[in-house]
């Protein structure tokens, strides 16, 4: 693939807002159809259909699962012990329930040449540890191209790149040669364009040590096995060193980039400019996995930002057109850790040389960014004379290089130490480098415009070019056929099934989804909320922004109208005195915080509860003020809208509607229901459904910043209302700190709606990997007995708890195989698709459910892990709990966020992303109950929330950093000066959906 064009500048990086997307709730006819209007025959979908033609999935592996679960039913015993004493509940049955399909999968079946395969395995520890990861990468191909007993195991051997190598022989040393127990060697380090290595060069001292044989028969063995009780203590080391084996190939490639390990991105596959000195680039993720009766390949097509190659001033520019901060700070963060090659030098071998750019220059006179014609140095020219020059001169007189650019900042490849410089227009990126940095929303948008690709085009990627990089298929000799795996490039199919939606519920009305979409024009909410004591503000920038028309407070007035008709009972709106607008200083950013401030303390003193706020366009800055005001400093519901929209005399009415869904939640109403016989283990009022997540610092965030956890649960049976928990934590820690305190908070919220606490509590925690299961349960499932312990007193019952970990940082894909299984707009599954065959755990208990409309690209399914069902929640049947389905709650979620879960488009409700729906199937009458699953996203949109509180942490400058990022280590603190939130927000907003 070819890029799209030349290198252009980006958009900025606008705030999120709280706007609704465009066409939501019409007034006419349009937009109900799926093609333009409504009208016309839809294109017919293109499915993916590979030459070999549709094989059905193995029999002999869903024979074997149905024969592990039957075993499974007979045992006495209701837990499986794993590795390090990890129990988790195992399999209770396969679903039946919903319309079977056939789906391909981007699976691929992991076959033996021979049946006593053994791989060898030897740890290796390194020292110095702690380098960069290239350097280290380069070390190892040294250590196996320049050792001897190493090099004569090629080309059976490959390597992690840092700590293990797994090789098809043993490795043998000495004379005479004899099985190697533990050597050390040390390497002098050199770059690929240099010959060897210099005197003096830095070195590496490795030490390799054997550990086991591995037999990969005997893994299979025991996925072969209908016996539920068995266990093999060396799956997870036989998976490490099939992965390693998987990934020779694409490591050793030249114009191959890897990241951590098993994503791979070919150098010339660009998908398109993202702007700002940003390209997206294709790759590709592998992964060997285990399955019932076999060894799987899972290979996924992923993109990710790369640097714009070539001319290093081209980037520059490129980057200086979108950045919207401190430049010359922004541009040395941008810019530092990219690798160059320098066009005036080359090595002995003839090429380029290479470098890493450490800084801009920076000099006491010039100050950061100093160019050519400010830099100065003394120069030996030889024979003892020594000249003071500047770096222009020094590059005319030493290579007859007269520099066009003077002015532009030299690049440091150097340290600060001991400086390097060299004019940025003799540099040239080089090709295929991921950058690692935060995108802007416009670069987020672009990147997601770019990767959206269809799902039968998808599916073609990988099984060619991704194939091709990998060296799946006996025509690739240095693939994984060297450690005797054979792969073919076809793709597995497997059982699934299509669930059925559930009705929903309107005030005087019921809608029926159809795809994911459902009608609401002329709908009124479940229940409406009381809308009193609310203003409005409008925020201008100082001779910049336009007069509104018609103006804020007439909006109002059709705002007012527009939420009476959804159903809300509204008072009429009140101005603030003196703020009805609020001009800023665009140029004098740190003025906001003293004018926003004195602004709502205005609105708070005049009794406004709730404000709707105009702002002149998307500014994330501002809006992190906002919101950091109204809701952690005044308690102050706040709704936020971009005046351009707000002012558009087209699709106004939907427009305003579609924000009255977020008023409606954030004054506790309910938007939609689903029918009391439809609720299943939730209809009776004593079951709370929790969410609990972490959110991270992202890249730019200043050193040590807090990680931030949230936990939200429903307040009654109707599971319309989440309000939530939040605070700030160790930096870079998943667990959750306190987790108990916050438990506490959501329980004795639900006893004071309900006057009684749970007797069941069924929480889903997010973003947890398989390595941290243990954790969860052995410390987050200690922080709910000690709540419990706290709250429920002795004599009565305490609550039932089972935890579901909802994963969506996988890569499974799901194929249609006949267009009557396929959405007939973009050739995904259908919403509702669940599988629980050929693709998962062969003993744990787990799904893939795909509850979303895929609007665009090829659609994600959530892979849900169950880790504890002291509930019983699949006690006694085939369909206990299957997965979510369909979420007709919360729909103003789609007011948050463009890509967020929610599409509103014409007067069709569109889901996309977030499952809301837990579908749980009693074993008598085999009819779908749907307990309401809110808390997947609304835990997510309050720990987004949060960032705002903590936004200039995150979006810290290179001019105001210490020193480098903080590296996991998981024991980092919170410094008091770092941050000005901590915890939690007003008490007046605790119980409500604030974050909406």
């Amino acid at each position: 693939m070819t890029g799209r064009g030349p290198p252009r500048g980006g958009r900025g990086s606008g705030g999120r807002l709280d706007s609704a997307p465009r066409g939501a709730f019409r007034n006419d006819a349009r937009g109900q159809g799926r093609g333009r209007g409504g009208y016309g025959a839809p294109e017919e979908v293109k499915l993916f259909t590979p030459v070999e033609g549709l094989s059905g999935p193995d029999k002999n592996v869903t024979q074997l699962e149905d024969n592990l679960v039957k075993n499974a039913n007979r045992s006495r015993h209701a837990l499986l012990s794993t590795k390090d004493e990890v129990r988790l509940p195992r399999r209770p049955g396969y679903g039946t329930t919903g319309q079977k399909v056939i789906l391909r999968t981007n699976y691929f079946n992991l076959q033996l040449a021979a049946n006593d395969l053994q791989l060898f395995r030897y740890d290796v520890t390194v020292d110095p540890s702690e380098v960069a990861a290239r350097k280290r990468q380069r070390a190892f191909q040294l250590l196996l191209e320049e050792v001897p007993f190493l090099r004569s195991a090629a080309p059976g051997i490959a390597t992690d790149y840092r700590s293990t190598i797994i090789t098809t022989k043993k490795l043998q040393y000495g004379d005479p040669p004899r099985d190697l127990v533990q050597e050390s060697v040390v390497i002098s380090y050199y770059e690929t364009e240099e010959v060897q290595a210099v005197q003096g060069a830095s070195t590496f001292r490795f030490r390799i040590t054997s550990t086991n044989t591995l037999s990969i028969q005997q893994l299979l063995d025991y996925l072969r096995s209908d016996n539920p009780q068995t266990t093999y203590p060396d799956k997870e080391a036989i998976l490490q060193a099939l992965n390693i084996a998987m990934t020779r190939k694409p490591s050793n490639a030249p114009g191959i980039s890897s990241l951590t390990g098993n994503r791979f991105f070919p150098s010339h596959t660009f998908l398109g400019n993202l702007g700002g000195g940003l390209v997206a680039l294709q790759g590709y993720f592998s992964s060997v996995r285990t399955g019932t009766g076999r060894l799987l390949l899972n290979l996924n097509s992923i993109t990710a930002a790369s640097y714009l190659p070539g001319p290093l001033i081209t980037l520059m520019s490129a980057f200086k057109s979108a950045c919207r901060g401190d430049l010359l700070p922004e541009l040395q963060q941008f810019l530092k850790g990219l690798r160059i090659e320098t066009t005036h030098l080359k090595t002995k071998k003839g090429v380029l040389k290479k470098r890493v750019i450490n800084s801009l220059a920076d000099t006491p006179s010039a100050g950061l960014g100093a160019d050519a014609s400010q830099v100065s140095f003394s120069w030996d020219t030889g024979n003892g004379n020594v000249l003071t020059t500047t770096v222009e001169e020094y590059f005319q007189r030493k290579y007859n290089i007269k520099l066009h650019s003077p002015k532009v900042p030299l690049m440091n490849v150097g340290n600060s130490n001991h400086p390097n410089y060299v004019p940025a227009e003799l540099c040239t990126v080089l090709p295929g480098q991921v950058a690692r940095k935060k995108l802007t929303s416009d670069q987020t948008s672009e990147m997601i415009r770019v990767a959206a690709r269809k799902p039968a085009d998808n599916a073609r990627l990988i099984v060619a070019e991704g194939a091709s990089t990998m060296g799946l298929g006996p025509i690739y000799t240095d693939g994984p056929t060297i450690f005797g795996l054979r792969i073919k490039p076809e793709m597995i199919t497997v059982h699934g099934r299509v669930l059925e939606a559930p009705r929903l519920l309107y005030r005087a009305s019921d809608m029926f989804p159809n795809n994911g979409a459902w009608n609401m024009k002329d709908v009124k909410f479940f229940v409406g909320a009381h809308i009193s004591n609310w203003s409005y503000l409008e925020i201008k920038w100082r001779e910049r922004s336009r007069t509104m028309n018609p103006p804020l407070q007439l909006l109002m007035q059709d705002f007012r109208d527009e939420m009476r008709k959804c159903g809300l009972i509204v008072d009429e709106p009140r101005p603030v005195n003196g703020f009805s607008v609020l001009e800023l200083d665009p140029a004098i950013s740190s003025q906001h915080h003293t004018k926003i401030d004195g602004a709502f303390k205005e609105i708070r003193r005049t009794g406004a509860r709730m404000v709707f706020i105009s702002l002149p366009e998307r500014n994330a800055p501002l809006y992190a003020k906002l919101k950091y005001y109204a809701d952690v400093k005044y308690g102050v519901h706040s709704v936020c809208s971009v005046a351009s929209k707000l002012t558009k005399p087209s699709g106004r009415s939907q427009y305003l509607a579609n924000i009255a869904l977020k008023f409606n939640l954030k004054r506790g109403g309910l938007n939609q229901q689903i029918p009391a016989d439809k609720m299943g283990l939730l209809a009776d009022g004593k079951t709370m459904v929790m969410g609990i997540d972490v959110t991270h610092p992202s890249p730019g965030s200043q050193e040590n910043a807090p990680s931030v956890a949230s936990v939200v649960a429903s307040i009654d049976k109707r599971c319309g209302q989440w309000p939530g928990s939040v605070r700030a934590q160790e930096s870079r820690k998943e667990m959750v700190s306190n987790l108990d305190t916050m438990i506490v908070e959501r329980l004795r919220l639900w006893q004071k709606h309900n006057k009684v606490l749970p007797q069941n509590i069924l929480v889903y925690r997010d973003g947890v990997s398989e390595g941290q299961y243990r954790t969860v349960l052995e410390v987050e499932s200690l922080c709910f007995d000690t709540a419990i312990n706290q709250l429920y007193a002795k004599a009565v019952a305490r609550p039932k708890v089972s935890i579901v970990v909802v994963g969506k940082r996988h890569h499974t894909r799901f194929y249609p195989t006949h267009r009557d299984n396929a959405d007939q707009k973009n050739g995904n599954p259908r919403n509702g698709t669940v599988v629980d065959r050929g693709v998962t755990s062969e003993r744990n208990w787990d799904f893939f459910l795909q509850a979303h409309y895929g609007l665009q690209g090829t659609a994600k399914p959530a892979h849900y892990i169950v880790l504890q069902d002291q509930i019983g929640l699949g006690a006694g049947g085939l369909e206990q709990l299957v997965g979510p389905r369909l979420s007709p709650y919360n729909v103003a979620l789609s007011n948050i966020l463009d890509r967020h879960t929610i599409y509103v488009t014409s007067s069709v409700v569109r889901l996309e992303q977030y499952p809301f729906v837990l579908l749980l199937f009693t074993p008598v009458s085999d009819t779908p109950s749907p307990a309401l699953m809110s808390a997947n996203i609304v835990r997510d949109l309050l720990c987004e929330r949060s960032r705002c509180y903590l936004y200039d942490t995150f979006n810290q400058t290179t001019a105001a950093r210490t020193g480098p990022r903080n590296t996991p280590t998981g024991n980092t603190h919170i410094a008091p000066n770092q941050t000005r939130w901590l915890d939690g927000v007003h008490a007046d907003l605790q119980e409500s959906m604030f974050y909406i």
